[in-house]
């Protein structure tokens, strides 16, 4: 169900969010990889805001 799968992607950008304000550089990049790719697979424009999250630590 694509609901779900929004929820998903979301989760997936906050869990980073947080692994990057504790130091986890790599397990932020990780979690926002993967909500970048659920949200631009679902046509979301929230995708935007995750690859702009991804630019801190690439």
């Amino acid at each position: 169900m694509l609901r779900h799968r929004v929820w998903e992607a979301r989760t997936l950008r906050v869990i980073g969010q947080a692994l990057w304000v504790s130091g986890e550089r790599d397990g932020a990049r990780v979690h926002w990889e993967r909500a970048h790719a659920m949200f631009a697979e679902m046509g979301m424009p929230e995708g935007d805001e995750v690859r702009e999250l991804l630019g801190q630590v690439r």
